[in-house]
């Protein structure tokens, strides 16, 4: 690809992503873009979602939070929790789960300016270089870089 300068860097972000990962397009669910649609549910559906969220956020640091955790925790079934909130969220529980870990990795990472270690381990994530792939496909740069950018901005 090919940019005159002065280039814009989001469009650069966009050109090293897909020639990193090809076409495939990475959907970010953002967690407040998920609750600034409540008002297009009912409130049953609004009651379900914030519940689900709450359960998240006490739970995050474990490393089993997934689909059936979160069934188990709604007192419902795994299929019947996963269609439900597939439904209104538009999203699979994994991928909230996932895009909650990262931002609260994120905000972690800039302000506190805890290690990356301790961040892993504080969303509940094992695996360092997992975390590592998918923080740089959500963010377009490494934790490191991430911490680093911000740090640096606050000093």
């Amino acid at each position: 690809a090919h940019l005159m300068l002065p280039y814009d860097i989001f469009m650069l972000q966009n050109i090293v992503h897909k020639a990193i990962f090809g076409k495939k397009q990475v959907v970010n669910v953002q967690v407040h873009d998920l609750l600034a649609n409540l008002g297009e549910l009912n409130e049953e559906d609004v009651d379900f979602l914030r519940k689900v969220i709450e359960v998240v956020e006490e739970y995050i640091s474990n490393e089993d939070l997934g689909s059936s955790f979160l069934a188990e925790m709604m007192a419902m079934s795994s299929s019947s929790f996963y269609r439900k909130f597939k439904r209104i969220a538009k999203v699979t529980p994994e991928m909230l789960i996932k895009n909650y870990r990262l931002e609260k990795a994120a905000r972690l990472l800039k302000d506190t300016g805890s290690s990356i270690a301790d961040v892993v381990y504080d969303v509940g994530i094992s695996s360092r270089s997992y975390f590592y792939k998918e923080f740089s496909k959500k963010y377009g740069m490494t934790p490191k870089e991430y911490k680093e950018q911000f740090c640096s901005d606050l000093t």
